[in-house]
């Protein structure tokens, strides 16, 4: 549509019962994945006094929840979108306020989200979600590979305090969403684990879930799992509780070796680039400083704010980031090629790399070297090329 004329929008605002000089609203969306720091994100914007929608809530009621609260009025507006991930909100978002803008308002969107290094993520996920399902970290980490680029498999199954009791009702629904980018299909619908590539992996599973389970009621129940699969068997809770596991980790590594890294590397920016600004849990400070300035204005933030709490948190586990890394190659290489593209483009990009505050991954070794940074305690760093100086 055309530019709207300075008549037509005081014809829109006094129908829509505006004023003909609207004050500035703000709407600043979150993309909440999980294990980010997303709790000190929400509290942030709590001690600004914005208008949340609640955190739960699934696109289709997102966007008319924010258009009514533009209406009334509302000069603050923060968007938490985190329990149904879809990553097709920020442009609807972004449609819609375009859309109030050309009929009068005046509103500033702006959207983002926090990447964590993908090893440590696998971790932090397990730690904080999966340590109570009973399987071991090892297992977890094979069958959760690659799970910044797609998703935690772990959520496609529902579990108690006890253990797994079935499938997930809706896939869709169920959290543990990252950057979920397309999965190759398989290719026929015969059972996995029956194959000798997978069998041991789910008699593994089997034998995990078992431990929550001792007397073997939970794993009495069976049903057919597939539509047309060609075994014809029924699987136990447990039988299929591994078989969604293994289809995930086998599509999971069919992607990556049909399409490679720099297709999912491509793929993913360009999922990123629907956002306003990215920022990156491991340079902590920065990310913290700059999320707050858009909560509480520049001056709210104290600049010696204390870095995200990258403690390892419940279980005694060890945590063995070489055993992490072998199932996460593709995801560290995005990771840190979208931390070089887009932090050199950031404005004061000294700052994203705090010595005391940066895990050692290979990600961030790796943009050092490519950067040549020059880390000395207290000191700045120096680029080994330039930096642009978008905000």
């Amino acid at each position: 549509s055309g530019a709207v004329s300075t008549a037509g929008k005081k014809a829109v605002a006094e129908s829509l019962k505006l004023p003909s000089q609207p004050v500035v609203q703000n709407v600043v969306l979150f993309i909440h994945m999980e294990k980010t720091g997303g709790t000190l994100v929400r509290n942030l914007f709590a001690r600004g006094n914005w208008s949340s929608t609640g955190y739960c809530k699934r696109t289709e009621d997102v966007i008319p929840d924010v258009q009514r609260a533009l209406l009334a009025g509302t000069r603050k507006i923060f968007v938490e979108h985190h329990c149904s991930l879809n990553w097709k909100l920020p442009g609807l978002l972004t449609n819609m306020i375009s859309d109030l803008n050309q009929k009068g308002l005046r509103v500033r969107y702006r959207s983002f989200t926090l990447l964590r290094s993908p090893s440590a993520l696998t971790y932090s996920q397990f730690n904080y979600w999966q340590h109570h399902k009973f399987l071991s970290l090892d297992l977890y980490t094979q069958l959760a590979s690659e799970m910044l680029l797609f998703r935690d498999p772990m959520k496609l199954i529902e579990c108690n305090g006890r253990g797994m009791v079935g499938r997930a009702t809706n896939f869709n629904e169920t959290g543990g969403v990252f950057l979920n980018l397309w999965l190759t299909p398989l290719p026929n619908r015969s059972m996995l684990c029956g194959s000798s590539k997978w069998n041991e992996t789910c008699a593994r599973i089997v034998a995990d879930f078992a431990k929550s389970d001792p007397d073997g009621t939970t794993n009495q129940r069976r049903r057919r799992l597939l539509r047309g699969d060609s075994d014809g068997r029924e699987l136990s809770v447990y039988e299929e509780g591994a078989e969604i596991l293994v289809r995930h980790a086998e599509r999971v590594q069919r992607t990556v070796r049909k399409r490679g890294c720099e297709s999912l590397l491509a793929e993913a920016a360009e999922r990123l680039s629907t956002l306003s600004h990215v920022f990156f849990l491991e340079a902590s400070v920065f990310s913290v400083e700059h999320i707050g300035n858009m909560a509480m204005g520049d001056a709210s933030v104290n600049s010696g704010i204390a870095p995200v709490n990258q403690a390892k948190g419940h279980i005694s586990t060890p945590y063995h980031e070489q055993e992490a890394l072998k199932y996460n190659t593709c995801a560290e290489y995005v990771y840190g090629q979208l931390w070089a593209r887009l932090a050199s483009s950031a404005h004061s990009f000294f700052a994203i790399a705090e010595q005391d505050w940066m895990l050692p991954t290979p990600s961030s070794w790796s943009l050092r070297r490519e950067y040549k940074l020059v880390l000395t305690p207290g000191s700045e760093i120096a680029l080994g090329r330039s930096s642009g100086a978008r905000a």
